[in-house]
């Protein structure tokens, strides 16, 4: 593996001092922190304000012109459908049981029973779990390395992992554990970032989705589809999803906060996001190949 990105600090927790560096194999189109926190030093990471700990995260804004027609053209060449949607898509049919692991605060656990399904939800973080269960949801503490004792013994139709395997300090173990929950031809379903993606490329660790240190795994469809191949599941199904946010003022905003965080602690190669850079990844990707357009890559694999 190769050196790839010096991250100088965890933006989101300012007094901290830690520098990351990540490194990159091209022959496998995987990245990882080196070395990997420890698991003490990842569960301070979420001692902050983390989008999972809000039951309704999001909301409505105000946009100018500009930031309208600079959307619209990007959804209008926006292929991909919702991390919902495309759930929804994939889990038509008849009741299933279904285990997610890293249910966060529970909201696409709470729309996957409202679909009819029989949900089983594991999640280590207290503030996340506790909004869960607020939802009605059966959680239980837990993460995909070390499944809690309750899952002892039971099988699922489906284990879902949604921005969650990049958080993981064993993906083996983690796959490990998904391989044993499933049934018989049952099926697992997950999506991490794409790290392929050309706004990666551009933002570096600037990048939304790279948020070192909880993200400490960097996926491309090639390393997962290996991943998922070492435990005798089938991939028969990817979806790139995720483009029309990466154009609009929200990520946009984001970017600069990050960037401003990083930046602050050491100097940035990386040039700072804003609309015109938007602009600029729009012309860049609009009808780029998939695994450079989209932020975010699902697999339907079976066992």
């Amino acid at each position: 593996m190769r050196p790839w990105l010096r991250v100088p600090g965890d933006w989101r927790r300012p007094v901290e001092r830690a520098e990351y560096m990540t490194y990159w194999c091209d022959r496998c189109a995987f990245g990882m922190v080196h070395p990997s926190p420890t698991p003490d030093e990842v569960a301070r990471a979420y001692d902050v304000d983390y989008y999972t700990h809000d039951a309704h995260w999001g909301g409505a804004r105000r946009r100018t012109i500009e930031q309208r027609v600079r959307e619209h053209l990007a959804w209008r060449v926006d292929r991909s459908k919702p991390t919902h949607d495309a759930l929804a898509d994939v889990l038509a049919g008849p009741p299933l049981r279904i285990c997610e692991i890293g249910c966060g605060n529970g909201l696409a656990a709470g729309r996957m029973r409202d679909l009819g399904h029989h949900l089983t939800c594991v999640e280590i973080d207290p503030a996340a779990r506790a909004i869960a269960r607020d939802r009605g949801l059966e959680v239980h503490e837990g993460t995909a390395e070390q499944l809690p004792a309750a899952l002892e013994g039971q099988r699922f139709d489906v284990v879902v992992m949604i921005h969650v395997l990049e958080h993981c300090i064993d993906p083996v173990a983690a796959m490990r554990n998904v391989a044993r929950l499933l049934e018989p031809s049952g099926r697992f379903v997950c999506e991490v970032p794409n790290n392929t993606c050309r706004a990666l490329e551009r933002s570096g660790p600037a990048w939304a989705w790279f948020d070192v240190p909880r993200h400490l795994l960097f996926f491309s469809e090639s390393s997962l589809r290996a991943l998922c191949s070492a435990q005798q599941l089938r991939v028969e199904e990817v979806r790139y999803t995720g483009y029309y946010r990466q154009i609009a003022e929200p990520w946009v905003n984001e970017e600069q906060r990050i960037h401003d965080a990083l930046s602050a602690r050491g100097t940035s190669v990386f040039a700072r996001n804003s609309a015109r850079r938007a602009w600029g990844l729009l012309a860049r990707t609009a009808f780029a190949p998939d695994a450079q357009k989209y932020d975010s890559l699902m697999i339907v694999a079976r066992a």
